[in-house]
């Protein structure tokens, strides 16, 4: 699937969004993005290559210009809200997103949560973080809610626009 947003004012990216399955036999387990071994430096090890996904996990990596620029987790069963916040429709669970460190501050995480809102328009979207609080307040329409019940208190979540 191939999706062009503009990206600041001085030009349009084009994104492409890969999504990457499970073998057959392989519901747990399964590492799209590598072992380990040799993790891209780009992304955090510990999100990508050191953990097993689960089943509900929807994963995909986006691409520009031939390369890899951030890589997506979602979760798509959306009978599982986690945390005590308002919703009252399906929900989707924003697991990570992170943008290669090559590509901060692109405009291409804003692109890629445009891209989300579009893809899941029959749920709303719920993320949380600790690091990462300043990019979802800048996100228009976005609900902060802070310390929700079962997270640590530094962690904030944000949902997305009805």
């Amino acid at each position: 699937m191939r999706s062009s947003f503009p990206i600041r004012q001085d030009g349009v990216v084009h994104l492409d969004f890969i999504e990457h399955h499970p073998s057959a036999g392989h519901a747990f387990g399964w590492r799209p993005f590598g072992d380990g071994r040799d993790p891209d430096p780009n992304f955090n090890a510990s999100w990508w290559t050191q953990r097993n996904f689960p089943p509900t996990s929807r994963l995909l990596s986006v691409e520009a210009d031939g390369g890899e620029v951030a890589r997506i987790e979602i979760d798509r069963d959306p009978r599982r809200t986690p945390y005590q916040v308002p919703v009252l429709s399906p929900v989707r669970e924003i697991h990570y997103i992170e943008v290669s460190r090559t590509r901060l501050d692109a405009g291409i995480g804003t692109a890629i949560v445009n891209w989300l809102i579009s893809e899941f328009s029959d749920a709303r979207l719920i993320a949380s973080s600790n690091s990462a609080v300043g990019f979802w307040s800048s996100l228009p329409g976005w609900e902060r809610f802070d310390r929700p019940e079962g997270l640590p208190p530094d962690w904030v979540v944000f949902v997305s626009p009805r």
